[in-house]
């Protein structure tokens, strides 16, 4: 009828619309020698995008991109299939396609480390990337705080002891068993692609600063950001900074809010936009040393000088592939879980992080990026189930009776996250490192943990070698997977 139509659509109407994270299934053929060192790596991976494609050509780049995680291995080959199918479709999330394909690559050592009876963590050591090897996709990698990081969290998480005390546990307990897991990540981050504005205005009554940039503050922190970096920038005081609600009438070129480097880049545009400024009140601020910040924007308004200022980013695409990222983050996270073989139920006694965030630009801010990416890891993992109805693959898991997101019981017991001091990032805005997406694949640490629980499990069972555990692995298969048989249960008095 050619009319503008608006929708209202309940959440149970927009789930059943759009289906959440795309699921990913993977094969891969690996060799490798005694010591643990893979020499060649196939890989071979399948997004399921649902009834329309949406992102899921953009998400399945950025799962080969960076599903070689941690490791160099001198012959490697993935491939990536996107997959038309009847289901809802499937959208971006949080690190979309990283948090598969890295949790395929880690798989991948895991499995190596089963095969040759040797500790996963001598497998990835053995398979780290040094300074100077060169990624899969042609860039040569000149920096990594990752040696630093694996031995310091080792230290730091008491990673011997730790090991010894559940393994002892485990000796002593036949259908309670602890498990104990530590893995790295490597993510990339690249500026290309961001356009970014900020606009300040100055009002000269009191010296209060509006802020407008053009993020989306969704819970990252990005307004906090912004505001610090411009009070310390002009050297006012941050009470007087004030940032705006995100308005194309005020922003109007800006790139979407993704790929977790918004937050620096729109602080580089309020850099950018600050030094207008600075210039123009740079002759004031000689002739008047001990004034107030007030009392500068009140003399420059009397002098009929501009207090309004644009600043723009917009760095220049790279022309060359092996220019993917700006940067690497390095991290890495250690778990410890126990649970009860019999019911599956999960607990996580401990996790402790390390993380290169470079030089924070606001570390409780984050801090709090990293637990909270960590905690929705852990709901990816084990509680985020999603369920289709098998003849008509209607979604069914659209609210919480049948979709569990993590609650505060998922929480480690013990959460700490500690940030590398002294590493900052020479390329960085200010030489940060972003938080918001790497730390939601160090999650698949609580994952390795239970393995590892319910391969004691097994072996008190009689059973050996490797198994298969999808993802997420709830209660029930945490169940299935620990060798229970119920012919050897018994009662005593």
């Amino acid at each position: 009828m050619n009319k503008t139509v608006h929708v209202r659509l309940d959440r149970t109407a927009d789930l059943d619309t759009v289906a959440g994270r795309e699921a990913l299934n993977a094969t891969y053929t690996v060799g490798f020698d005694s010591t643990g060192v893979i020499t060649a790596l196939q890989m071979q991976m399948y997004n399921d995008s649902g009834y329309i494609i949406d992102t899921s050509f953009g998400d399945i780049d950025m799962s080969q991109l960076w599903a070689d995680n941690c490791y160099y291995i001198a012959n490697y080959e993935s491939l990536a299939t996107v997959c038309k199918t009847n289901k809802p479709t499937t959208t971006s999330m949080r690190a979309p396609g990283v948090v598969q394909s890295v949790f395929v690559m880690e798989t991948v050592i895991e499995h190596v480390a089963s095969e040759l009876g040797m500790s996963p963590m001598d497998v990835r050591q053995a398979n780290f990337y040094h300074v100077g090897n060169t990624t899969p996709y042609g860039q040569t990698i000149k920096y990594m705080s990752l040696p630093t990081i694996w031995s310091d969290l080792q230290t730091a998480a008491n990673y011997k002891t730790t090991l010894a005390a559940v393994q002892a546990f485990n000796k002593a307990n036949r259908y309670r068993k602890r498990g104990i897991s530590v893995t790295p990540i490597k993510y990339g981050i690249g500026d290309n692609g961001y356009n970014t504005s900020c606009m300040i205005r100055v009002y000269p009554e009191d010296g209060t600063v509006n802020v407008t940039h053009g993020g989306v503050e969704v819970g990252q922190g990005i307004n906090t950001k912004v505001a610090q970096v411009v009070a310390a920038e002009l050297q006012c005081d941050l009470s007087l900074v004030r940032v705006t609600a995100t308005s194309t009438d005020a922003i109007p070129t800006n790139s979407c809010t993704g790929g977790s480097g918004t937050s620096e880049t729109c602080c580089a545009a309020a850099l950018d936009a600050c030094k207008i400024l600075n210039t123009r009140l740079a002759d004031l601020r000689k002739a008047m040393p001990k004034s107030t910040w007030a009392e500068i924007v009140a003399s420059a308004a009397g002098q009929l000088i501009n207090l309004s200022s644009q600043g723009w980013y917009n760095p220049s695409p790279s022309s060359s592939a092996a220019q993917e990222f700006t940067y690497y983050v390095w991290a890495a996270a250690q778990s410890v879980v126990e649970i009860d073989v019999l019911t599956g139920q999960l607990e996580i006694l401990s996790s402790y992080v390390y993380y290169d965030c470079g030089q924070s630009l606001n570390p409780d801010i984050d801090v709090g990026q990293i637990e909270g990416a960590f905690i929705m890891g852990v709901g990816y993992f084990f509680t985020e189930q999603t369920v289709y109805d098998d003849t008509t693959a209607k979604f069914l898991s659209t609210g919480t009776w049948n979709y569990k997101p993590p609650f505060p019981l998922d929480i480690p017991q013990t959460f700490n996250v500690t940030l590398l001091a002294d590493a900052p990032n020479p390329v960085g805005i200010l030489r940060s490192k972003a938080t918001g997406e790497p730390p939601y694949s160090l999650a698949n640490s609580v994952y390795f943990a239970v393995r590892h629980a319910l391969a004691a499990a097994r072996t008190d069972a009689g059973l050996s070698g490797w198994f298969e555990m999808p993802v997420p692995a709830t209660v029930d298969e945490i169940g299935i997977n620990g060798g229970v048989d119920p012919s050897k249960f018994s009662l005593s008095s």
